[in-house]
């Protein structure tokens, strides 16, 4: 019984700690995600060349990933980098200091499904 106790504390210590957000997606479909997706643009940008600016990318690139695997259409990540993603997001984040990283990686998600049509 200790065990199942422990991994619910565990569980729940886990789920306190993260962030956890909901994003409207172009489909009108509500998504959850976890992570990073409330973090400014312009903190993105300060963070730049930081730990924590590595941890902001580590992120961005999971997103998108994830998205990528769970479509079954074109592979649109398939010539991207993370040089070419933090540098997409970067420029974004530049005109848009006041958005979220969540919204710079769905912006981000939707040119390059474009671009893969």
């Amino acid at each position: 019984m200790r065990g199942v106790i422990g991994a619910i504390l565990l569980s729940a210590a886990v789920h306190a700690g993260t962030a956890h957000f909901s994003l409207a997606l172009a489909q009108e479909v509500r998504r959850s995600a976890v992570g990073y997706m409330d973090v400014t643009c312009d903190r993105w940008t300060a963070s730049a060349n930081s730990t924590q600016g590595t941890a902001y990318a580590a992120w961005v690139a999971g997103f998108l990933s994830g998205a990528n695997l769970a479509e079954r259409a074109e592979d649109w990540l398939i010539d991207e980098d993370g040089t070419s993603i933090r540098r997409w997001i970067t420029e974004y984040c530049k005109a848009h200091p006041g958005e979220t990283l969540g919204a710079a990686a769905v912006m981000l998600r939707q040119a390059l499904q474009q671009r893969a049509r």
